[in-house]
């Protein structure tokens, strides 16, 4: 069942085909296309906008009155379809138009401006009557496309000004466009043991130059991930508590890593083939509170003290009165605030 919109909104449409004025039986006629099909339109305000073949056929198909006025205005008026002065027909472009203009101060001084060139666009003025004549998808980018499916034509019309004073939306339109769902946009998932290991077999590190990193910023954190597994070994290992390892933040210049029952700070650089490369880890200073008068903490396990080799142990967190899971979540919101 069809939704019939209660009061339609006019809305206006330029196309960049150029018009000319051809010779017609010793007089001239004006020649454009009032709209092309398939051809994406500009920002339209939250959305673009498509035409499909087919939109003008319920139009042309019945007894529908167009008028061409030059610059939608009726002082302007230069033929109409019911009196044959005004003929539309489709091709494989769009919505062709010829007009045969009456000998008036205004359609004279319209034609000779066209054949100037100060007019050389193109508009046409039409609404949606019901809502199953158009249909909302997204984008390869993530806009809202509408695209008109059948239209009820008004006029079409040759205009000088700008395209975007000659371009009126329906609010209806806006308000649907807001609507429209946008998927989000697919996130390469973070490598599991089996896409290491068999990057490990084939020797597939990521290697990126500057401009991918820059530009993908899945591309170069996989790249990091991918660095520090052939570094650190397998993160995904339980038997000894030390040896498991995550990445918990990412700069320019360093890598927060949580190793055990402690922070490091890689620093990190890539090497001219785009390959990254960790220099040799610092403990990220955890400062620990004393809560030892007010709760009592059980002391955390003797692995605590655990470290790579060659690098340092912050003061132990094992001492009693200490919350290393406090110290430890301070610590991440003062590398989330830098």
């Amino acid at each position: 069942m069809s939704h019939r919109e209660a009061r339609p909104e006019i809305e206006r449409r330029v196309v960049t085909a150029s018009i000319e004025v051809r010779a017609k039986d010793k007089t001239k006629m004006l020649v454009g296309y009032g709209a092309m099909f398939g051809v994406r339109s500009e920002d339209l305000g939250g959305f673009v906008e498509e035409i499909a073949p087919g939109a003008f056929d319920e139009s042309l198909r019945g007894n529908v009155d167009v008028l061409a006025r030059g610059e939608h205005d009726s002082r302007m008026l230069l033929g109409r379809r019911s009196n044959g002065t005004l003929r539309l027909s489709i091709d494989n472009v769009g919505l062709r138009y010829e007009v045969d203009p009456p000998d008036t101060t205004a359609a004279r001084d319209l034609m000779t401006l066209v054949e100037r060139g100060d007019v050389k666009q193109s508009s046409f003025a039409f609404f949606i009557e019901n809502r199953e004549d158009e249909a909302w998808s997204v984008t390869a980018e993530g806009t809202p496309l509408r695209t008109l499916k059948r239209v009820a034509l008004v006029d079409v019309a040759p205009v000088a000004q700008p395209a975007y004073l000659q371009t009126t939306v329906s609010a209806r339109a806006l308000d649907t466009a807001k609507g429209v769902v946008q998927p989000m946009k697919p996130v390469k998932p973070k490598p599991t043991r089996a896409t290491f290991e068999e990057a490990l077999k084939r020797g597939l590190f990521r290697h990126l130059k500057e401009e991918q990193r820059a530009k993908s910023y899945e591309e170069k954190l996989e790249a990091i991930y991918m660095a520090l597994y052939a570094l650190l070994g397998d993160p995904w290992s339980y038997e000894d508590p030390a040896t498991p390892w995550s990445l918990e933040a990412t700069f320019d210049d360093r890598v927060i890593i949580e190793i055990g029952y402690q922070m490091l700070s890689y620093p990190l650089s890539w090497g001219a083939d785009g390959a990254p490369i960790f220099g040799n880890p610092t403990p990220v200073e955890i400062e620990y509170v004393d809560i030892s008068a007010a709760v009592a903490v059980t002391p955390p396990p003797a692995q605590s003290t655990a470290t790579l080799p060659g690098a340092s142990v912050s003061p132990a967190a094992a001492e009693g009165g200490y919350n290393s899971i406090q110290a430890v979540n301070e610590n991440r919101l003062k590398l989330a605030a830098s």
